[in-house]
């Protein structure tokens, strides 16, 4: 064989390899959770009186649920999500435990065809498919606290653990109290 014949059949099987890589290659990926480059949480929550802002670190839409005594509420968003301590009407809410819970929303027109698949063994497959793809995480990214309202504030679950256990209770100072009797 002639040298420019080689180095055709060589430029021709790189540009196949390539080619075939890039077909092999899922056209969008989803961030994988167990990533080291993606961080732990989704969100970094700031814990101010009147409520909480979460700050998204990353591409994906977020869907926060709140509940609480006799409450609850959604909403969806990407970037920052706020939860305001104060119902619909502008009322504070009642003192007692809540929890958040940030859920990654994944879409995409794959994902809205299995939605509407009547058929439950397609469905299994194509989602299988879609995860083995990478155009479906395995596990969709969630992140969720537990918190305190207290006269109409927001408390962080670290403080609220933190001032219990350094202060006593009323009963416990009564009991240590020099003059007690």
């Amino acid at each position: 064989m002639k040298r420019n014949q080689r180095n055709g059949i060589r430029a021709l099987t790189v540009v196949v390899a390539v080619g075939w890589m890039v077909v092999q290659a899922p056209a969008a990926t989803v961030a994988d959770p167990t990533d080291p480059e993606e961080p732990l949480e989704p969100a970094t929550a700031a814990f101010e009186q009147t409520g909480i802002t979460f700050s998204i670190q990353v591409e994906s839409e977020f869907l926060l649920t709140v509940t609480g005594p006799g409450f609850g509420y959604r909403t969806q968003g990407r970037g920052t999500i706020r939860f305001q301590a104060q119902d619909e009407d502008g009322y504070v809410l009642p003192d007692g435990t809540y929890t958040y819970e940030l859920r990654e929303i994944v879409t995409s027109p794959e994902i809205e065809a299995w939605e509407n698949e009547p058929d439950r063994e397609r469905r299994d497959a194509m989602r299988r498919r879609l995860v083995r793809e990478g155009r479906w995480p395995a596990r969709p990214r969630i992140q969720s606290d537990v918190f305190r309202i207290e006269g109409g504030m927001v408390v962080k679950p670290e403080a609220r653990e933190h001032h219990e256990a350094d202060e006593p209770s009323p009963t416990e100072a009564e009991h240590h109290h020099p003059h007690a009797r």
